[in-house]
């Protein structure tokens, strides 16, 4: 069970605590008031003010009763116990427990607690110093009367009768055995234990006494007595400490200002040692922070010293119990390393023995263990190992080249290289590009890392780079959709790679390749365990359309290939999907994989299993192939399966907070089961792999640490605005903030409208939507609508082809949000603008991919009479200046044209767009282009940048583009019954070709776009529920038939 103070668990149970007004005994009256218990205690003298503390407690007015009573008066213990539950005791007196024992007996109490002391379990003459004291052992009642140790003598008879009695008596007991109590005092007199201490502080004593002692702070030994009460399978005894400490030995730390001696010096400290710390300089500014520990004005002392410099020492050591040796400097020159390190470790064991220390503590380093080459793989490194001195390896002075450094698997590469002490090029397509700053802020950076322009295509770049290096870790390999695009830097770009590695005549490439590589294979048995041998199957990944395992495996043969012939020691890692802290800025591929588990992107989860492993063992695995000479061939990398529910399931437990599936998206199957897989050849290189569990938590930390997902607020407390709330994405956006917790003011031109009816049935709607009236142009309604809010979605703008009345809302109406948003000082507000103010110029060159960065052409809008695009343009720049001017903080979301699902009872522009190829009100399609999203996936956009604190800018909201004549073949295949045209109104001139158009900025926050078919589909579903789309009697009598 565990000790949580908080749960109620002891409403309507009466129990009984005796000698009330001790200090253990506040303690557990105050614990069992606060859980709820009614309490009586008994005292000598309840009108005693000694005892008045008690009746203070919270709930003593109600649940706390003072009973008179005296342990060796049975007859008012008897009235003191009788119709209690349990009891809590704490006696002085052998009778006196055994009346306690016979009274709970006669009152047939569920369990007494009896605090007894380790007195009656330590003191043992006849015991070896190797026996670990547990709840076994008993005091020696002999050696307790020789030595007059009366306490220990009295306890441990108390104890051993109440045993007896319990045993006679039926009665369940259980003993709380504590050391010396200390803590907070809620009694006002001065208890023994905590006389032990005052004696130290008031110069009543001048020494303290060579002795240990156990010590165990108050709350935690009322806490011990209530969980043994309260625990069901409690028995025996149990013994309460929390450490050892001696009364005040002195000890010595050289170096006392380092890393892991200041450490030392606070644990020392803490533990009550008197400590005698060396440096170089006592008032040297750097070693400041040691006079700022706690216990430091009072125990420590720095002694200006030398390592070198033997008389130093020497009187800094005199009359220490012991010494920490831990200074020795870390130097990159090997001459100015050794005298330290050597002479001045002589000098500290010298002085040591002469002082005649009890034992010196050295800091040494697994330096001095593991680096042997001639050690076989299959030997497990201990203590008995040793550096083999002629053939110690390091990075110092040695240089290599990362290729792609700014990814996600080598920025850590770097990184470990660094730390290693290797002078490293970097290879990246743009070394001022902010995506890379990162690798400059590494330990070592600034002094051993060259940031250097290479493109995997472009060889004379690559040479540059290379060239002068030691080694090479090729790691730049882009995940790209489009195979045309995937093959050549794949494949291309590491033929170019290993031809320059071997006009450099590097000692050794490392290739990260995948697990893609190895384990696509449909012709394998289930029974073959997946190693290094395997490899993936070039027409099964072709066949499947898995482009990423068909590239790496391709790109992996080449390197093979060429290694041979080039006459490269190659080496290739082989990962499988790799998680952990990000170093870089932006998210990878294999870290989307989890974050969009945790914002709400998708519902389900696949049935699938996968490989996971944490970046920083990928990481080092390949630095340890490097540097290995006997390392050879391909090293799977990969800490363990899991199926995606599993994931899940990890997920939830470590960050219940965030919406994470539950539901699998392929129910009907049974689950998927992991293929067999051997990571023990990299385990033989000494990689010793992280959990997948700290794996995934750390992945999660660093990605709310970075920004990149919102750290989730109790949002039952937060209230945001939604304007135009009853519009097809407003609805949408409302209804996802409710089923969040949020409180929305939706404003609405009338609350009363019936088009408006449908917010207040969402979910939550009753509770926490407030319907304002307001309009865009009345600034006052926007005000109060606004004020109080912690965030704004405006949404508002009709859409018409009447310039004069589109543009005013659209551009004065943004104005007015924007303006009462900051007078209300709310955090953020999120704008919806449209693709139509990015897409619209005819200057663009057709090669060029249209992104945030682009704006529409406001004089072509005007002339080609496109009074949407105009409006929705000269509003999100009116937008963003004001923003700028009042200091707001906007985020804009560009959606293309969106359609799904209806919640609001009217038809919206878009949807008609769909509506109309179902009627016959059209009988041909445009030749044009348009790109499509789905409206759940916009509302999420919205919410995500509103709560990603990182979200800046605007961000392009499309699943994909397709051709009119797409639109309706999807239509036609879902949809036969309906006269869908077939036609092309402009069947003269060739298709016209989507533009290019990217969406990567949404999806790096985590979006998973719903597919456009289904989009169509849930479209044209919810026009038929909402009987705006009839439906045929043949479609009618197909759904009665099945």
């Amino acid at each position: 069970m565990p000790a949580d103070r908080s749960s109620l668990s002891g409403q309507g149970q009466t129990v009984c605590v005796t000698g009330a007004g001790g200090f253990i005994a506040s303690w557990i009256v105050n614990f069992l008031l606060e859980k709820g218990y009614s309490v009586r205690g008994t005292v000598r003298n309840p009108a005693d003010p000694k005892n008045s503390h008690l009746m203070e407690l919270e709930g003593a007015q109600e649940r706390l009763t003072l009973c008179k009573a005296d342990l060796l008066d049975y007859e008012s213990l008897q009235e003191a116990i009788q119709g209690c539950d349990g009891e809590k005791m704490m006696e002085p007196a052998v009778t006196g427990t055994k009346n306690v024992m016979t009274a709970a007996a006669e009152a047939k109490v569920r369990r007494v607690v009896l605090t007894s002391s380790i007195g009656a379990v330590y003191m043992d003459p006849n015991r070896s110093p190797d026996v670990v004291v547990d709840e076994s052992c008993w005091s020696d009642l002999e050696y307790c009367k020789n030595t007059k140790n009366l306490y220990c003598y009295g306890k441990t008879v108390a104890e051993q009768g109440a045993w007896d009695l319990a045993k006679k008596k039926g009665v369940d007991l259980v003993v709380v055995n504590p050391m010396m109590v200390i803590g907070p005092l809620l009694q006002p007199t001065v208890s023994g234990s905590i006389m032990h201490i005052l004696k130290y502080l008031t110069g009543a004593v001048k020494t303290y006494a060579n002795a240990v002692q156990g010590y165990v702070h108050v709350r935690d030994v009322a806490l011990a007595h209530i969980v043994v009460f309260e625990t069901p399978s409690a028995s025996g005894r149990y013994i309460c400490y929390e450490r050892m400490l001696h009364r005040g030995e002195t000890v010595c730390v050289t170096g006392a200002g380092g890393f892991i001696a200041s450490w030392i010096v606070k644990l020392l400290l803490e533990k009550g040692y008197s400590v005698k710390g060396t440096v170089r300089n006592p008032v040297d500014p750097k070693n400041s922070h040691l006079m700022e520990l706690e216990g430091a004005q009072e125990r420590l002392t720095l002694c200006k010293a030398d390592l070198l410099d033997y008389e130093s020492l020497q009187e800094a050591i005199q009359g220490c119990d012991g010494v920490f040796h831990t200074a020795s400097p870390v130097i990159e020159d090997p001459e100015k390393m050794m005298e330290p390190a050597v002479t001045g470790t002589k000098n500290v064991m010298t002085a040591a023995a002469e002082a005649k220390v009890r034992r010196v503590v050295l800091t040494s380093s697994i330096g001095a263990v593991y680096m042997d080459p001639n050690r076989s793989p299959d030997v497990i490194v201990d203590e008995s190992c040793w550096s083999d001195l002629d053939s110690s390896l390091s990075g110092q002075g040695h240089t290599v080249c990362v290729t792609g450094a700014g990814g996600f698997i080598a920025s850590w590469i770097v990184k470990l290289l660094l730390e290693k002490g290797y002078s490293v090029r970097g290879t990246v397509r743009n070394p001022a590009d902010p995506k890379n700053s990162h690798l400059m802020e590494l330990e070592g950076a600034q002094e051993r890392l060259t940031l250097c322009k290479a493109d995997l295509l472009d060889y004379e770049s690559l040479k540059e780079a290379i060239q002068g290096c030691d080694g090479v870790f090729h790691t730049a390999s882009p995940v790209i959709e489009d195979p045309e695009k995937m093959m050549e830097p794949a494949v291309t770009g590491t033929k170019n790679v290993m031809t320059a590695a071997a006009e450099a005549k590097v000692r050794r490439v490392v290739l990260t390749s995948s697990i893609g590589a190895v384990y696509m294979d449909p012709n394998r048995s289930p029974d073959v365990v997946v190693d290094e041998s395997c490899w993936s199957d070039l027409e099964y990944c072709k066949n499947t359309k898995n482009l990423y395992c068909y590239g790496k495996t391709v790109a992996e043969h080449s390197a093979w290939d060429l290694a041979k012939k080039k006459g490269v020691d190659l080496v290739v890692v082989n990962p499988v999907v790799v998680l952990g802290p990000l170093l870089q800025p932006t998210v990878n591929a294999s870290i989307m994989h989890i974050l969009k588990y945790l914002n709400g992107a998708v519902k389900t989860y696949a049935n699938a299993v996968q490989g996971y492993v944490h970046v920083r063992d990928v990481a080092l695995a390949h630095i340890v192939v490097f540097e290995t000479p006997s390392a050879s061939g391909r090293y799977i990398c990969s800490e363990r399966m899991l199926h995606r529910g599993e994931v899940v399931e990890i997920l939830a437990k470590f960050f219940p907070e965030y919406p994470i599936p539950t539901k699998c998206s392929d129910e009907k199957n049974p689950r998927k089961q992991p293929y067999k897989f051997t990571n023990q050849k990299i385990k033989d290189l000494g990689i010793k792999f992280i959990p997948v569990k700290q794996c995934l938590y750390e992945t999660v930390k660093s990605l709310q640490e970075n920004g990149q997902l919102p750290i989730p607020k109790q949002v039952e407390d937060s209230t945001v605005c939604v304007t135009g709330a009853g519009g097809f994405i407003a609805s949408w956006i409302v209804k996802l903030l409710l089923e969040k917790g949020y409180s929305v003011k939706g404003t609405v031109r009338n609350p009363g409208d019936p088009k408006n009816s449908h917010l207040m049935e969402l979910e939550g709607a009753q509770e926490r939507l407030t319907l304002c009236k307001a309009d865009l142009l009345d600034y006052e309604s926007l005000q109060e609508a606004i004020q109080g809010c912690d965030g704004v979605f405006h949404t508002a703008s009709p859409v018409t082809d009447d310039p004069e009345q589109m543009v005013e809302p659209a551009v004065n109406g943004t104005k007015n949000v924007i303006m009462a948003a900051a007078e209300a000082k709310v955090r953020r507000v999120v704008f919806t603008s449209s693709i139509g103010t990015v897409y619209m110029d005819p200057n663009r060159s057709p090669d060029v991919v249209v992104d945030e960065s682009c704006w529409s052409d406001l004089e072509f809008c005007k002339s080609t009479k496109n009074w949407y695009c105009y409006g929705k343009t000269v509003a999100e720049q009116d937008a963003w200046d004001v923003a700028r001017k009042k200091g707001v903080d906007l985020v804009v979301v560009n959606p293309v044209l969106v359609i799904g699902p209806l919640l609001q009872p009217t038809v919206n522009a878009s949807t008609i767009h769909i509506l109309k190829y179902l009627t016959g009100s059209v009988k041909t399609y445009a030749n044009s282009v348009q790109a499509y999203v789905h409206v759940r996936d916009v509302a999420l956009a919205h919410i995500l940048v509103f709560e990603t604190p990182s979200a800046s800018g605007r961000y392009i909201c499309s699943e994909r583009m397709l051709h009119r004549g797409e639109v309706v073949e999807i239509l036609a295949k879902f949809f036969p019954e309906y006269p869908i045209p077939t036609k092309c109104s402009d069947e003269k001139n060739p298709r016209k070709q989507p533009y290019k158009l990217t969406n990567q900025k949404i999806k790096d926050l985590g979006i998973e776009f719903t597919p456009v078919k289904q989009c169509l589909y849930e479209t044209v579903k919810s026009l038929q529920e909402k009987d705006h789309l009839s439906i045929s009697k043949q479609a009618e009598d197909s759904v009665k038939n099945h």
